[in-house]
């Protein structure tokens, strides 16, 4: 069942210099089982829909336009998720890691507390640090 917080905001308008002031943006697409806790936000679509599987935004979340949250992830409190990124299958990411724009996450990572990823992250891998890199390399 579908939990979405009083205090979440769900489908404002998205945070890009070229969305026109009071357009509305493409409406979130979010999966009827997702979990979305107090202050997290969710923008609208700048070119697609943004999407949400069955997953759970802890409190102060924020997911930008067009990125796409995949099923299983748990993104803990105050993480930030920038336009256009996608994290794979049961991703889940520690306190406050912040996501460039852009970046793919494969299934099953690990993103360590405060990380800072600016690149793609390979499935099954650990990421952490500032800038986040891999912990356990070949």
């Amino acid at each position: 069942m579908q939990y979405v917080d009083p205090l979440a905001v769900i489908g404002r308008p998205p945070e890009h210099r070229d969305h026109p002031i009071g357009a509305p943006g493409i409406a979130p697409i979010v999966h009827p089982e997702a979990r979305i806790e107090a202050y997290s936000t969710v923008d609208a679509g700048l070119k697609a829909a943004t999407r949400l599987g069955k997953c759970w935004l802890m409190k102060g979340v924020h997911i930008g336009h067009d990125a796409v949250i995949g099923d299983g992830c748990e993104l803990a409190p105050h993480c930030s998720v920038g336009g256009h990124v996608t994290l794979g299958r049961n991703v889940r990411v520690g306190q406050g890691a912040l996501f460039k724009p852009f970046v793919t996450v494969g299934d099953g990572a690990r993103i360590g507390m405060g990380a800072v990823v600016i690149c793609d992250v390979p499935a099954g891998e650990t990421w952490a640090g500032n800038p986040a890199r891999n912990l356990h390399p070949a």
